[in-house]
């Protein structure tokens, strides 16, 4: 089974899991959809991963929990796009793409959105001690392994805002 179909199905059965169900972390999109309430404007998100079936599916689950989702499969493209539009809330991106590491286009993107909370995934483990790297500087990236599951994701977008950090 691929894996768009299994992040689809695995959406499906986060939309029923009971920390997502929790009313006083949510609120009614109009649509039908479950979103975040953030106590703020609605979230405008980017995801970029280079991978496109990845970065499209990421992007039809935030979209689907009442998240401004955008997709982008080239990390250049983002800072681009950001600087002529409405700049992200939150960054989801991909540790290793070829044009520019996730990290980079942390950096990058918190350099000129400072309020910008950024959410890296890989699928390597050795990551980790790059992004104890990367603290040291000053900088602190939220770390999702791969694959990553549509609950887990909703959960960490929601701890961003829930504590201040991010």
């Amino acid at each position: 089974m691929g894996f768009a179909w299994r992040a689809m199905l695995a959406f499906r059965a986060s939309r029923r899991h009971p920390a997502l169900r929790d009313n006083s972390s949510r609120h009614d999109a109009g649509d039908g959809s479950p979103g975040f309430n953030m106590h703020r404007k609605p979230q405008i998100v980017y995801v970029v991963d280079d991978e496109k079936v990845i970065a499209e599916t990421l992007t039809a689950i935030l979209s689907g929990s009442g998240f401004t989702a955008k997709c982008f499969v080239d990390p250049l493209e983002v800072l681009e796009f950001a600087a002529n539009s409405a700049p992200p809330d939150l960054l989801i991106a991909d540790l290793m793409m070829p044009e520019m590491t996730g990290i980079e286009l942390a950096i990058r993107t918190r350099q000129a959105y400072p309020e910008c909370r950024v959410i890296l995934f890989s699928g390597k483990a050795d990551m980790v001690d790059i992004l104890e790297t990367v603290r040291r500087q000053g900088y602190d990236f939220e770390l999702l392994a791969k694959p990553v599951y549509p609950a887990d994701l909703l959960e960490r977008i929601g701890a961003c805002w829930g504590d201040g950090g991010g």
